[in-house]
C-alpha cells in the first residue's frame, strides 16, 4: 500500500498561527499601500516595477497613504541571505530598465561561448553537441545573486520604496477576515464543492465571515441579482473584450464557471458582460482560485482610485 505525505499532515493550524489580527499599539504602526515580503531580486523587481506603474498614477499614488510601497526583508538588508552565483537572461533587465545600458548592470556581463561536457570518468570529457536547451547561457549575464539583490535594492529605495530590513513577515495580519469587499459566495448545490475542512484551512478564516450561499437554481438567483440592479460579469476567457479595458462601477457579482469547462450555457447568456484576463505566454488560463483573486482585486484597485 502506498503512503501519501498529505496522509501525515503536521500538526499547525494555519489560521490561527499564521493569521491574527494587529496587536502593537497603534502609533508604533507603519501604515503602508502595499507590502511586499522578501527582499529577494522577485520580491525587490515586484517594488520597482509596482513604482514605475503608479508613477504614471497620481490618484492612485496618493490613495495609498504616506508609504506606497514597503518590502519586508528578514534578513540584516537585502543580500544578505542571497549566497549563489547564476546566469541571468537579459529579458527581465531589459523590460525593468529599458534605459539602462547593459554594461552598467551588476553582472560580470554575457557568456560569449559555453559548451557542455559529458564526464563518464576522470580522463574523459565529452562534449555534447549542440548544447541542449536547458543548457545554453549563450547572451546570459553572469552575474553575483547578492550582489544582484544590493543593486535592486538601492534602485527600490531610490525609486522611493520602504524597505524593512531584519523584519520577518511571520503572520498576516487582518481585522475582519475579509478582503476586497467582498459580501458573499453563491455557489449551485449540484456539481459543486461545499466548505469542507480543507477549504475552510485554506480560506485562513474567510471561510467563517463570508456568507456561503448554495442555490438550486443559479439560473434563477442570477435574474433575482439583476433585478436588485447588481450588474453581473462573467470571467470567460473566450470573451471579447479584457478585464482592463471597461468601467467596473457599481454593484457587481463576478460569474465564474468550473476549471475545463467554464460556465454552462444558460449561466453565460444571463451575464450582463463577459470579459477576459488577457495571458501571455503559453499558459491559456488560470483556475477559478486565480481567476477570481485578479478579478476581485481589479475591481478593488478601481474603487479605491475612484473614492480617493
Amino acid at each position: 500500500m502506498s503512503t501519501a505525505p498529505i496522509q501525515f499532515p503536521p500538526p499547525v493550524d494555519s489560521g490561527k498561527e499564521f493569521v491574527g489580527p494587529p496587536t502593537d499599539p497603534e502609533d508604533e504602526r507603519i501604515e503602508v499601500g502595499v507590502a511586499i515580503v522578501g527582499g529577494g531580486p522577485a520580491g525587490l523587481a515586484c517594488a520597482i516595477r509596482l513604482t514605475q506603474l503608479l508613477a504614471e498614477d497620481e490618484t492612485l499614488l496618493e490613495s495609498l497613504g504616506e508609504v506606497p510601497v514597503a518590502l519586508v526583508e528578514k534578513g540584516k538588508g537585502p543580500g544578505s541571505h542571497l549566497l549563489s552565483g547564476a546566469m541571468m537572461k537579459p529579458s527581465a533587465m531589459q523590460k525593468l530598465f529599458p534605459d539602462l545600458p547593459e554594461e552598467d548592470w551588476p553582472t560580470y556581463g554575457p557568456v560569449a561561448k559555453d559548451t557542455l561536457y559529458l564526464l563518464p570518468n576522470r580522463k574523459r570529457a565529452i562534449p555534447l553537441k549542440p548544447t541542449p536547451p536547458p543548457f545554453r547561457n549563450h547572451g546570459n549575464h553572469v552575474t553575483s545573486v547578492a550582489q544582484l539583490g544590493r543593486w535592486l535594492a538601492q534602485q527600490a529605495e531610490d525609486a522611493g520604496v520602504y524597505i524593512l530590513g531584519e523584519t520577518a513577515g511571520a503572520q498576516l495580519l487582518v481585522d475582519d477576515g475579509r478582503v476586497v469587499g467582498v459580501h458573499a459566495v453563491v455557489a449551485p448545490k449540484d456539481r459543486a464543492a461545499g466548505i469542507s475542512a480543507a477549504v475552510s484551512k485554506v480560506a485562513s478564516g474567510a471561510a467563517e465571515s463570508t456568507p456561503y450561499v448554495m442555490v438550486t437554481n443559479l439560473a434563477r438567483t442570477i435574474d433575482e441579482l439583476k433585478e436588485r440592479e447588481i450588474w453581473l460579469i462573467g470571467a470567460d476567457q473566450g470573451a471579447e473584450r479584457d478585464l482592463y479595458a471597461v468601467k467596473l462601477d457599481g454593484p457587481l457579482a463576478w460569474v465564474l464557471g468550473a476549471e475545463g469547462e467554464g460556465m454552462r450555457r444558460l449561466t453565460r447568456e444571463r451575464c450582463d458582460l463577459l470579459l477576459r484576463i488577457p495571458m501571455s505566454g503559453s499558459v491559456e488560463s488560470l483556475n477559478v482560485s486565480v481567476a477570481s483573486g485578479v478579478c476581485l482585486f481589479e475591481a478593488r484597485r478601481r474603487r479605491i482610485a475612484r473614492v480617493e
